[in-house]
């Protein structure tokens, strides 16, 4: 028997692609078949959907990682910055201090 290039390899003989048969006509294990067939299209549509927001997630990661790694690299240059700026006012204030001290000022 020559199969019809158009007729999928579940479709029963009397549904044509110019005469679908109706749900009404159709027996149970057939319904089964085209709900399962459904299910499978949406599955991986659904699955192509997810697939693509999961990738969408990652990459707004990877951007707010990239981010947050530059953000704390010029903290890290403020806050060395600013560590040098104390270290530099604490010798300033030593040699306030000693100079007070040889004035007989005293201290502060």
């Amino acid at each position: 028997m020559e199969t019809d290039p158009l007729r999928d390899a579940n479709q029963s003989p009397d549904d044509t692609p110019m005469h679908r048969k109706t749900i009404t006509e159709m027996a149970d294990n057939e319904i089964d078949t085209m709900l399962d067939g459904l299910r499978e299209r949406r599955m991986k549509t659904v699955q192509v959907y997810q697939d693509a927001e999961n990738a969408k997630a990652e990459l707004k990661r990877e951007k707010d990682t990239e981010t947050l790694n530059k953000k704390l690299a010029v903290f890290k240059k403020k806050l060395d910055a600013a560590e040098k700026a104390q270290d530099a006012l604490d010798a300033y204030s030593l040699k306030i201090r000693a100079l007070r001290l040889e004035l007989g000022i005293g201290e502060i």
